[in-house]
Parts: structure tokens; sequence; C-alpha cells
């Protein structure tokens, strides 16, 4: 029996987090978390700035202030789903599901790029 092992390159995932960032980034229609999804298209704006054109113009600390930034924000969606509080919405059902792909697309990101590895050490 033969395992195929297939390997995405930075290029390739950073390609999924601008694919994930401009869903997010779209128009949705107008709710009452509307509010919420503005703040968080600020958050993703953010991000793309500091990960520049190619791998080679990421502005580091940057790319992990805003990084650690949208994690909070999917924890605290996660939250708001558990806690059915009126006053704490959490992000409409789309909206939060591409934020957690974000998430865990930066994760594996962060754990292969030498320059965001090199903040953690």
């Amino acid at each position: 029996m033969s395992t195929t092992t297939v390997l995405i390159s930075q290029a390739d995932i950073q390609q999924r987090i601008k694919s994930l960032a401009a869903e997010i980034e779209k128009d949705y229609p107008a709710t009452e978390e509307i509010h919420l999804v503005a703040v968080l298209k600020g958050s993703v704006s953010k991000l793309m700035d500091s990960m520049g054109a190619s791998l080679q113009n990421i502005r580091v600390r940057a790319f992990w202030s805003q990084m650690n930034s949208l994690h909070r924000r999917a924890e605290a969606d996660e939250r708001a789903r558990k806690s059915n509080d009126p006053d704490d919405p959490p992000l409409p059902e789309e909206v939060a599901g591409l934020l957690y792909d974000l998430r865990d697309t930066l994760n594996i990101f962060a754990a292969y790029e030498p320059k965001l590895v090199a903040l953690v050490a």
C-alpha cells in the first residue's frame, strides 16, 4: 500500500488566506450583527495590508498582531454562541465559518513561516 504526501507551499497557503479574507470583506445583508461584521472586516483589511503582495513583503510584527486579533474575535464569537445573550450576538453563521477557516489557515501559515516562528522562539 502506497501513501502519497501532498505538500502545500507557503505561497499556496498565503493565497488561501487572501481568498478567505476576500470572502469576509464582501458585502453582507444588513442584520443586527452588521456592526460585528464591520469590525471584523477592519481587522481582516489590516491583516492583508501587513501581509504584503508576497511572502518577502510580510510586515511580521503587524501581521502577528492582526493574526492574534482575529484569534480573539473568533474566541469571542464562540463565547457569544454559547451564551445566547441578546446583548452580545454572535457573527452571522457564514461569516463565523469564514473567520474560523481563516484562523485555522493562519495557524498553519504561522507554524511554517520562519519569520513568524522566530517571534515565538
